[in-house]
């Protein structure tokens, strides 16, 4: 081969490497954006963002994350919202005990019981109500303060050769006490809040990632989040997220407590039916009986002797004592406080 075919030989074949590489460099580019945009505005095929899974179990989200002055707020609406899902935390460093007035209550007074208890199970006998005495039931137990007319189950006790089933005293509740006007409790008023809203899958779920899910696009100025209660790193797929621990509302226990009552000053009267049943859907009635304010333990005979399996009760008579109200002046006594709710980690992309 002369010299200039051969020169022309090797410039050709440079050409195709060099075209070879370029090709090559390309199709690299391609996949390096292809899996970029995966994490970042989504495929092609997911018009909303392709996020990793969570951490582990006890996170939760991925959630839309807001932060800013709270006069800024403007709560989001369809179709960022599914549902009624916002939740509003606060900076780490907000104190609402240091942000609120002092609260005082208002005055109250006594009133009447509210109602008189259901008599307890006393138990049931294996013997005629005549001969129990002192004994103790075969089988016993205690159903205090269980609704009046509710069907009660009694497998404590239930006995398949019951004679006689008894129950204790009917008691009243205490003197009620009445606040004489709704307490006002002030609210905090914090400068910067965080808005947080829970997000929603799309579908088709096409997204590149072989563990990620398309979520609904984010609006202005929110970030996407993974969560977690405590203050915790970021970890797993979110290592390298960007990092916040606020605070979960406020933990408010502020009350008015109880008016100071004493006793009822006069004899009120309640009566209340008992009913005993063969079965657990007190269909069947074996026994009754009514039991009387003040009265001694009642005991029903159950004739002929069987199985006692439920019971029911109702109030047939209740005219409640008197009570004395407290002095004039009297108020109730604040009680609890305002302070940062519990903290919570956002790790968001």
């Amino acid at each position: 081969m002369s010299r200039p075919q051969k020169e022309k030989s090797s410039i050709g074949l440079r050409r195709a490497r060099t075209a070879h590489v370029l090709a090559a460099a390309l199709t690299l580019t391609i996949v390096v954006l292809a899996m970029s945009c995966s994490y970042q505005n989504g495929p092609f095929h997911c018009p909303g963002l392709c996020v990793l899974p969570l951490p582990s179990e006890q996170w939760f989200g991925p959630v839309a994350l807001w932060q800013g002055p709270t006069a800024d707020f403007v709560p989001l609406e369809e179709p960022w919202v599914p549902g009624d899902s916002l939740r509003k935390f606060y900076p780490n460093d907000y104190h609402p005990e240091q942000d609120v007035e002092p609260f005082t209550c208002p005055a109250c007074t006594c009133g009447p019981p509210e109602y008189c208890t259901s008599p307890m199970i006393w138990g049931a006998f294996n013997v005629d109500c005549a001969e129990v005495g002192d004994m103790q039931p075969a089988q016993q137990g205690g159903l205090p303060n269980f609704d009046h007319g509710e069907c009660i189950p009694l497998d404590e006790v239930a006995s398949s050769d019951t004679a006689c089933f008894g129950t204790r005293k009917v008691s009243l509740t205490g003197c009620s006490s009445v606040l004489l006007e709704e307490p006002v409790f002030p609210s905090p008023a914090p400068q910067f809040m965080a808005a947080v809203y829970d997000t929603f899958y799309l579908t088709p779920n096409d997204c590149t990632g072989r563990d990620e899910t398309c979520m609904h696009p984010l609006p202005e100025g929110y970030e996407l989040c993974a969560a977690v209660k405590g203050d915790l790193p970021c970890e797993g797929t979110w290592a390298n997220a960007k990092r916040y621990v606020l605070m979960d509302g406020f933990d408010d226990s502020r009350k008015c407590d109880d008016c100071p009552c004493g006793q009822p000053t006069s004899a009120g009267e309640c009566t209340v039916k008992v009913e005993a049943f063969s079965d657990k859907e007190c269909m069947n009635q074996v026994t009754e009986g009514l039991v009387y304010l003040g009265d001694d333990p009642l005991l029903m005979p159950v004739v002929p002797p069987g199985e006692v399996a439920s019971t029911r009760t109702e109030v047939v008579m209740f005219d409640p004592p008197a009570c004395d109200p407290p002095p004039p002046g009297t108020t109730a006594k604040p009680q609890g406080e305002i302070k940062q709710g519990s903290p919570v980690t956002f790790c968001c992309l």
